[in-house]
């Protein structure tokens, strides 16, 4: 039986500060994708209209009719462009659930649809990489996972804590590297298929050397 994955568009109705967030992992993904080099909208397109939103998200929170519809409108134009991606991404996505989610999109279909939401991973260890300023990160393997992702932050861990996103990937070890020797990170981890994704993990502290 063959079996038709599709993008999912429940972006279309999510909250504002959820979209922000679903927005960035998009572009964080995409643009590290090797199976979409040269989408359509550009990244750097979504880029405008992403900052655009947030720009006219931040102004409208001081209040006002005029503002508050030029928010609105700031929305309506990024949906209106992940949808236009979505279009890119599932023509060159061929059918293939791991390459379709490598974009940040989720998707809808096929037999995974019937799994379970995979539970959350757990950091089995976190070492020194080959060279200065990488980190190695090795986590449990998860049934009904299709793709692993990782976040990082340099900032003290809470609510308010700025994450680097990295790109997922169907191992359970990540490989990171681009930081400066000494800097200390908060670290976690989880697993995603077409049903949806985990929680993070529990954060695991650590220096990178």
């Amino acid at each position: 039986m063959n079996y038709i994955f599709k993008i999912s568009l429940a972006f279309s109705n999510y909250a504002d500060s959820t979209l922000v967030f679903f927005t960035n992992v998009v572009l964080t993904y995409t643009a590290a994708s090797v199976f979409f080099p040269t989408p359509i909208p550009t990244l750097a397109s979504l880029q405008i209209l992403y900052d655009a939103f947030i720009n006219a998200s931040a102004a409208a929170a001081t209040g006002g009719t005029i503002l508050t519809e030029q928010k609105k409108q700031a929305k309506a134009a990024l949906i209106e462009g992940l949808r236009q991606l979505t279009l890119y991404i599932q023509q060159n996505g061929n059918n293939d659930p791991a390459r379709l989610l490598s974009s940040g999109f989720f998707i809808t279909g096929g037999p995974r649809t019937n799994w379970p939401i995979p539970s959350t991973p757990v950091i089995l260890s976190v070492l020194d990489g080959i060279y200065s300023g990488g980190f190695v990160v090795k986590i449990s393997k998860v049934d009904f996972a299709l793709m692993y992702e990782l976040r990082y932050t340099t900032d003290p861990f809470g609510p308010e804590a700025r994450w680097n996103v990295v790109p997922p990937i169907t191992s359970t070890t990540f490989k990171v590297n681009g930081l400066t020797e000494g800097t200390k990170i908060w670290i976690q981890v989880r697993t995603s298929n077409s049903k949806g994704q985990s929680e993070w993990s529990d954060p695991f502290y650590f220096m990178v050397r």
